[in-house]
């Protein structure tokens, strides 16, 4: 299709997205957090690569932290994202 374009989104955080005890010190994991390689160019290529990573997350119940943050492995660019479900649809709040 013309104007179409297509990026790869590799999730690269270990165990997850989840930082472990033996990541924090800590006697619990905290979610929260995903690390993501992606060929995505533009801030709005980026934020749809995000927000697809957090829905997936949120979706399969794999983090239900109030928010996830999505950070980019090549240059650190950090979203933080609520994914919600309504009447059966997807969307992505970023709050402030």
């Amino acid at each position: 299709m013309p104007g179409t374009r297509r990026c790869r989104i590799d999730i690269v955080t270990t165990s997850p997205g989840i930082l472990d005890s033996e990541a924090t010190g800590l006697n619990e994991t905290i979610p929260g957090a995903a690390t993501i390689s992606s060929s995505a160019a533009g801030e709005r290529e980026r934020f749809g690569a995000a927000a697809a990573v957090a829905s997936l997350k949120r979706s399969w119940a794999w983090d239900e932290s109030p928010t996830i943050q999505i950070t980019f492995e090549d240059g650190g660019r950090a979203f933080r994202l609520n994914p919600v479900v309504e009447d059966g649809v997807w969307s992505v709040d970023a709050p402030k």
